[in-house]
């Protein structure tokens, strides 16, 4: 059994409504019989702003990167250092490798973030790092060199 063929949507009629701000998202979901979550997601991914939407402080988003970065940087800091320290198989050796490398993603992010507008943070984290990541590799390679272990 064929499914129905779906009527064509106006998202030209949507998008110009929610840019002048004709209702909420659920009001022109009933009007244009689609969903919400399709309105947002679109306008999200399309940039489509409202006349009531601020216009963010590029400097507070930038603190705010910082701060979500700095948390995920030392909760993701423990993980890889407690996968290092105890992992007993090639997958959980994987693991701890894929978590070091993230880490060293997110370091390089925060870092990048801070030194656009400060001088630039000490980088002992960066030794920190190549040392766990030396670490798992090195524990990858004995594991993988003797399966019994």
């Amino acid at each position: 059994m064929t499914q129905p063929a779906k009527a064509p949507r106006d998202w030209d009629a949507v998008e110009r409504d929610y840019r002048a701000g004709a209702g909420s998202v659920n009001d022109l979901a009933r009007r244009y019989n689609i969903p919400d979550r399709t309105i947002r997601s679109r306008a999200q991914t399309l940039r489509w702003t409202r006349p009531d939407t601020p216009i963010p402080d590029p400097r507070i988003r930038r603190e705010r990167d910082i701060k979500r970065l700095s948390r995920l940087r030392d909760t993701l800091s423990i993980k890889a250092r407690t996968l290092v320290e105890t992992a007993q198989s090639v997958r959980e050796i994987a693991d701890a490798a894929s978590a070091v490398e993230r880490l060293g993603r997110i370091t390089a992010r925060l870092m990048d973030l801070e030194r656009r507008n400060e001088p630039p943070a000490p980088q002992g984290g960066d030794t920190a790092l190549a040392h766990l990541l030396k670490k798992a590799r090195d524990r990858t390679d004995a594991q993988k060199s003797d399966p019994e272990r």
